[in-house]
């Protein structure tokens, strides 16, 4: 007597694309970051205040740990000279979004560029295998502005309704 065993069983593959973004402005004034997000770009005098924002998002479909933040041209900024959650940026679930701000005086102009870099774990926290860290940047410029008024003054003796003025 042959005896025949067989079984099917299914499995299922999840097949996951980690991504970040970030998503980089300014604006004129500090706030806290009230008015964050603010402009792509922003044109102001030297000295006066600005405020950097920083959207960062997870939109991806695995978790990011950690998830890092530079931005060389601004002093070498990294997570924590940034102000708001920064804690959020540990472990970064699909969908999660943070906003963080930088309030500094304006120095020149300044086209700069705010990086992120974030790892695809598993349930476990640990690396993905086979996945490497992805990463993604955004640029804003900050024009710095030098308002001028210049008056010419001239006289010349009589009245002739100015024909003279450029004689003067």
């Amino acid at each position: 007597c042959q005896w025949a065993n067989s079984a099917d069983d299914t499995a299922a593959v999840d097949d996951v694309s980690p991504s970040i973004t970030v998503d980089k402005s300014v604006y004129a004034g500090q706030n806290d970051g009230a008015d964050c997000p603010g402009a792509g770009n922003v044109a102001v005098r030297s000295g006066d205040a600005v405020t950097y924002c920083f959207v960062i998002t997870n939109d991806g479909e695995a978790t990011l740990e950690p998830v890092t933040f530079s931005d060389p041209a601004l002093g070498n900024l990294t997570a924590a000279d940034l102000s708001g959650d920064t804690a959020a940026l540990a472990s970064m679930a699909p969908g999660d979004s943070v906003t963080l701000w930088y309030e500094t005086t304006v120095d020149g102009d300044l086209t700069n560029t705010a990086i992120v870099t974030g790892t695809p774990v598993d349930d476990g926290g640990d690396p993905l295998p086979g996945s490497d860290p992805v990463t993604d940047e955004d640029v804003v410029t900050v024009d710095e502005v030098a308002p001028a008024v210049s008056v010419a003054k001239t006289v010349y003796r009589g009245h002739d309704g100015g024909t003279n003025c450029a004689s003067g």
